[in-house]
């Protein structure tokens, strides 16, 4: 294991480890039925005792001591503290995917079947957050998007994210605004919260 120290910082860059911690991450919530939690033993076999202490110490993981009714004896789980920051990690993992199907067209089908198995009514922020952390991931991300009537209007939400507002963006705005907005009770829900929050948005800008 490879450590670096940054130059204000005492604390220990785990670059590897960090890998590891995304993957997990993204397994997690992307699984049919969700897994936020994992056995203390397979976190510290697979990120390294020194790394899961130093991330027990920054609140970013937390423990807790459970009874297994399957296995009949107490055992300590971990999960990451909180699950916006465990999509915050899934996003970085999602990012890696993109990056490397965007590099090859053998790879096309795993980036879509990876996308179908990211709900964005309920893991909204790991699209949100990946398309901040890669232009290249928010394309393909908006692309996929874009191929529903509900996404659509949540691609205009993850265009937020990027620095640099593209024309696309500017106009989905103008558009939006200029017109009728309705926001009644049988609109979908992701829908709904992005209207809302693309609105707010495009108020704040003025």
């Amino acid at each position: 294991m490879k450590n670096k120290r940054g130059a204000n910082t005492e604390v220990p860059a785990f670059e590897t480890e960090l890998a590891k911690l995304y993957r997990i991450a993204f397994d997690g919530l992307t699984k049919e039925n969700q897994q936020l939690s994992w056995e203390k033993t397979y976190l510290v076999s697979e990120l390294g005792q020194e790394f899961y202490d130093n991330y027990m110490k920054l609140g970013m993981l937390a423990q807790e001591v459970v009874f297994d009714n399957s296995q009949c004896r107490y055992k300590t789980v971990a999960r990451i503290s909180l699950k916006i920051l465990c999509e915050f990690y899934a996003s970085h993992h999602l990012v890696w995917i993109l990056s490397e199907g965007a590099s090859s067209a053998a790879s096309s089908i795993n980036v879509k079947e990876t996308l179908k198995r990211i709900n964005p009514l309920d893991l909204q922020y790991v699209y949100r957050f990946a398309c901040g952390l890669n232009k290249s991931a928010a394309d393909i991300i908006l692309k996929h998007l874009q191929e529903t009537q509900e996404g659509r209007q949540f691609a205009i939400l993850c265009m937020l994210e990027q620095e640099e507002k593209s024309d696309q963006f500017q106009q989905s705005v103008k558009d939006l605004v200029s017109s009728t907005i309705i926001i009644s009770s049988f609109q979908a829900k992701l829908s709904q919260r992005s209207t809302i929050q693309v609105l707010e948005a495009a108020s704040a800008k003025q």
